[in-house]
């Protein structure tokens, strides 16, 4: 039975609906309807019930009896997929700019340790992201801002809290600050979400600091002296500890922890789904091993 008219008689069930189904499968209403009838001249039988003018459908009888099938048919498609995980050898993978090093990049280098596949990776903003997702021409998509895009699966798979960061001839451990104790005069300011900037506003009574960067690479460069200081993710904080001498906080009044979001298709390419969930795996490992939060499945 050919997979794309079960799938779409499936969505179909789920939303009754001809051009939410279309939307979904980035299809014509016109192919969804040509499917259904395929499906149903295959079958002998009517599986829906239209009325003229109509875009919501009604599931006849028969229909209801063959959905039970047609998704134990969908269900046994991945578990093949599972089981020939070889077949599909090109990963499209994208994270914004804070999450790509080293995160993603990790994550990455080890499914490429374990699996014959070519990872291709992009740096693009969430906007794009999303859209790039819903249209397949990524496979995955790493960001921090959660939306409701159609045919987007977006999953919550870790979070990571902020600390401040001096350099520091002679760090001593993990110490404690509070925001009355930073000048935000010489704050080395990176913009990590809408919530942090909501919170930095609130905490620093929207003074502006002055000097802005958009990326770890450039926030190097201006922690120069112990003057200066930055509130930085957790992961980021990792990755610049190993190069500079740095005196970390944890701050007692702290911003929100950030979420990692990872996007994929409702319905992606039956030859990536074993990867995907390796992708996943590998993700959940390494937020394990660096102690980052995991998000509750």
């Amino acid at each position: 039975m050919d997979y794309d008219l079960l799938e779409t008689f499936v969505l179909l069930c789920e939303n009754r609906n001809l051009t939410k189904t279309a939307e979904l499968l980035y299809k014509t209403q016109p192919t969804i309807t040509s499917r259904i009838k395929t499906l149903e001249e295959k079958l002998g039988y009517s599986l829906i019930v239209r009325g003229k003018g109509k875009k919501n459908v009604e599931i006849t009888r028969k229909g209801g009896e063959f959905l039970i099938i047609a998704q134990k048919f969908l269900n046994l498609y991945e578990e093949i997929e599972v089981v020939q995980e070889k077949l599909s050898k090109t990963l499209l993978v994208s994270s914004i700019s804070s999450l790509g090093s080293p995160i993603v990049a990790n994550v990455c280098k080890k499914m490429a340790e374990d699996e014959e596949v070519n990872i291709s990776i992009f740096t693009y903003q969430t906007i794009e992201a999303y859209e790039l997702i819903a249209k397949k021409e990524l496979d995955v998509a790493f960001v921090s801002e959660a939306r409701n895009v159609n045919g987007v699966m977006c999953e919550p798979v870790f979070m990571q809290d902020y600390y401040v960061i001096r350099p520091c001839k002679n760090p001593e451990g993990i110490k404690k600050i509070c925001t009355e104790d930073l000048d935000v005069n010489y704050e080395i300011y990176q913009r990590w979400s809408d919530d942090f900037k909501m919170w930095h506003d609130y905490k620093f009574a929207s003074k502006k600091p002055r000097i802005e960067v958009d990326s770890c690479a450039l926030l190097k460069q201006f922690l120069t002296n112990e003057t200066y200081w930055s509130i930085i993710q957790r992961s980021n904080l990792l990755l610049l500890n190993q190069e500079m001498s740095l005196q970390i906080y944890n701050l007692i009044d702290s911003p929100p922890a950030r979420i990692c979001y990872m996007l994929t298709n409702y319905y992606p390419d039956r030859g990536n789904i074993y990867l995907l969930k390796k992708m996943k795996k590998l993700l959940h490992q390494y937020a394990f091993d660096n102690d980052l939060q995991l998000t509750p499945n």
